[in-house]
């Protein structure tokens, strides 16, 4: 397994590098995400600086000896598509193509790895779901989970199509959904386990179906471009933990249960057997238990992450450990925005 940074690319997107070069020692793998606002700041318009200081970003990094993973999108949306209704609309899709064909065009040549959306279900969720942060819509939730499956699925096949007219055969396309255990309150009564289960089905079981595999259920509806097929090279979950629910309503707390992020994994790999790259879930201790536990487990997982300054605490904490063995520490990444 190996370290893994995360980090933002955008505007001035070089000056995190140089202000902490330290902040890479011992990584081997880098996530990057490319804020598409900046990108393309007005439709169909790209901002070739932008471009240009993404480019320097991922050499800096190469040179480094920093493989660069980009993300593609990460939560919210140029402001002139959220306009428009972003993913709830059916325009979405060909934007989202649009955009993701032009930053394989520019970057390519210094990536070969790609995540098409970084928690796509809390994008669609949290933007119209009641309790959300938008119009609070059932039916506007369910077109846009359904939009951004077809933008994953038609991505997948645009990425590594465009990098083999570049002349690479080495292309790897994943999305990285949250996921999270959900539990009855009370396992024994079946109003408890019924809203965990329909919430799981809601939040993500149908979507990462739909995404990995072509196959639609609901929340997600039918589209041309949600056919059979396997869209998915390999997994990147991002865990959010255990929600324990007695009813309808998500709960805000969530626990950091390391043995959740081994079941999530399992589920994942039972529907598509795929290498793992594992964002965990709370602050550096809690990233070393889950590690601790996905290291014990029998899954192919390649590459563990985690946010920011914990990152690099979680770091310290296992070196001082002392006694750990040496390929349960290089499971353990990074992850930070700049």
């Amino acid at each position: 397994m190996i370290f893994t940074l995360r980090d933002t690319m955008g505007l001035a997107a070089s000056a995190g590098l140089e202000e902490e070069p330290e902040s890479l020692e011992g990584f081997s793998l880098c996530r990057l995400t490319a804020d598409w606002s900046r990108v393309e700041p007005a439709d169909g318009v790209f901002d070739e600086a932008v471009l240009s200081a993404c480019r320097e970003r991922i050499q800096g990094l190469r040179e480094r000896g920093v493989c660069p993973v980009l993300v593609l999108h990460r939560r919210g949306l140029p402001a002139w598509l959220e306009e428009r209704g972003g993913f709830a609309s059916g325009g979405g899709v060909t934007c989202y193509l649009r955009y993701a064909h032009r930053m394989v065009e520019a970057l390519g040549d210094l990536a070969s790895s790609y995540i098409t959306f970084d928690e796509p279900n809390c994008l669609a969720l949290a933007a119209y779901l009641p309790g959300g942060e938008g119009k609070r819509s059932l039916l506007a939730a369910a077109r846009s989970m359904t939009n951004l499956t077809a933008a994953h699925i038609e991505a997948y096949g645009l990425i590594r199509k465009t990098r083999l007219a570049m002349g690479f055969t080495d292309t790897r396309v994943g999305v990285s959904p949250q996921l999270r255990v959900f539990a009855p309150k009370n396992p024994q009564d079946p109003v408890h386990r019924f809203w965990a289960s329909r919430s799981r089905q809601i939040f993500q079981a149908s979507l990462i179906r739909a995404m990995y595999t072509g196959r639609a259920s609901f929340p997600i509806g039918g589209h041309p471009s949600i056919v059979p097929g396997r869209y998915c090279d390999f997994h990147a979950p991002s865990y959010g933990g255990r929600s324990v629910l007695s009813g309808p309503a998500m709960p805000a707390e969530r626990e950091a249960d390391p043995a959740g992020a081994v079941q999530i994994c399992r589920a994942l790999y039972a529907l598509l057997p795929r290498l793992l790259w594992v964002t965990g879930e709370g602050g550096a201790l809690d990233a070393v238990r889950q590690l601790q536990a996905l290291g014990a487990c029998e899954l192919p997982v390649e590459a563990f992450c985690c946010r920011g300054t914990e990152a690099r605490e979680a770091l310290r904490r296992i070196a001082a450990l002392g006694g750990m063995d040496a390929a349960l520490y290089e499971r353990l990444a990074g992850e930070e925005d700049c």
